[in-house]
């Protein structure tokens, strides 16, 4: 019984039926048959209208496939966006997967934090280029390769504003990151 009462199938149903119900009873006793009626009439009013006959120009018959093919294309990307989860109109910006690269020798991860049409860089880490592990004062935690000496480790500063400058100017779909 619990399968069928969450079942959207069957609330929709016992649902529709119920609220039909109702209505024709209160119909039957407050309103005098005027709810009733008003059902019958939209009812004939349907079939009336699919049971005249129309006549078509040419040019409706010639478009009326062009428009079916298209709404099945819409059809089409539509379910396909849905099952891949990438919407065809994103409210995000493409660059917002970018967040990871190389700068100087060193590779970096960060995070965006979106604030209406403003966003900000947040968790700037900066990673060994042997494991991946990020970086405890200059040192792998995991492979223990000490990046201290030789290397050019740049501010945080420094890091946000080269992100910028490759979002601005396209870059970042140049991305050097070269660990996963």
């Amino acid at each position: 019984m619990r399968k069928l009462l969450k079942n959207n199938w069957v609330i929709t149903v016992v649902g529709g039926v119920l609220s039909v119900l109702i209505l024709r009873l209160i119909d039957s006793y407050f309103i005098n048959d005027f709810l009733w009626d008003g059902i019958q009439n939209g009812f004939s009013v349907v079939v009336g209208f699919l049971t005249t006959e129309y006549t078509v120009k040419l040019y409706f018959l010639i478009l009326l496939p062009i428009l079916v093919v298209a709404a099945l294309i819409g059809i089409i990307i539509l379910i396909s966006s849905i099952k891949t989860g990438k919407s065809p109109i994103s409210p995000y910006p493409e660059w917002r997967e970018y967040n990871k690269d190389v700068f100087g020798d060193l590779q970096y991860r960060w995070q965006y934090y979106f604030s209406g049409s403003n966003y900000e860089i947040i968790n700037l880490r900066v990673l060994c280029d042997r494991c991946s592990c990020p970086l405890v004062d200059l040192r792998c935690a995991a492979c223990h390769n000490n990046y201290s000496y030789g290397h050019q480790i740049k501010t945080p500063e420094e890091i946000q504003a080269i992100i910028a400058h490759n979002i601005d100017t396209g870059l970042y779909k140049q991305t050097r990151y070269f660990n996963k």
